[in-house]
C-alpha cells in the first residue's frame, strides 16, 4: 500500500485500536467511568464481537440507519484532537508508566500483570485459531462460572 492521500503511519488495526485507547483514557480522565469499568465494557461489548466480525460487518448487521443515529449522538462528545489525551502525559510525569512501574490506570502492586498476560494468551489460543470459521464453526465466548476478568471460549457448530 502506497502513501497516497489516505496514508496513515499504522495499519487499520493499530489505527482503530489507538482510537479506542484514546477514548478510553479520556473517559477515565473525565471520571465518566473507572479504568476497570471501561475495560469491562469493551471486553463484554465490542470485544466479544470482534472474533466473529469486524466493526463494518457490525454496522451492516445492525443497519446503517442505527449506526448513523448513534454516531450523530455520540461523535460530538468524543475526544477528537490530533494529539494524545493529556492524561497520558500527566500520568507519565507522575511516574505512572504502567505495569513496569507498578502503577498506570491500575495499581499493579495489587494485581498480577503476569496473570493478565497469561489470560490473554489463553484466550488467543482458544479463540484465535486460523480455522475458527471453517465448516460453520464459530467461537462461543462466555464468562459464566468463570473468575472475574476470565473469558472462556468453546466452539459451537452453526446450523
Amino acid at each position: 500500500m502506497g502513501q497516497g492521500a489516505g496514508y496513515r503511519p499504522a495499519g487499520p488495526s493499530r489505527t482503530a485500536g489507538q482510537a479506542v485507547i484514546r477514548e478510553a483514557a479520556t473517559i477515565v480522565d473525565s471520571r465518566l467511568a473507572s479504568a476497570e469499568d471501561v475495560d469491562t465494557a469493551v471486553k463484554m461489548g465490542m470485544g466479544l464481537r470482534f472474533p466473529a466480525w469486524g466493526p463494518l460487518e457490525h454496522v451492516d448487521t445492525v443497519g446503517l440507519e442505527l449506526c448513523l443515529s448513534v454516531q450523530e449522538n455520540v461523535l460530538p462528545s468524543l475526544f477528537n484532537e490530533a494529539h494524545p489525551p493529556p492524561v497520558l502525559r500527566h500520568m507519565l510525569a507522575e511516574g505512572s508508566s504502567g505495569a513496569k512501574a507498578g502503577k498506570g490506570f491500575y495499581d499493579w502492586t495489587a494485581r498480577s500483570h503476569g496473570d493478565l498476560v497469561a489470560e490473554r494468551d489463553e484466550a488467543r489460543t482458544a479463540c484465535w485459531r486460523p480455522s475458527w470459521r471453517v465448516g460453520g464453526i464459530l467461537p462461543s465466548i462466555s464468562t459464566a462460572a468463570a473468575p472475574a476478568h476470565t473469558v472462556r471460549c468453546t466452539f459451537i457448530a452453526l446450523p
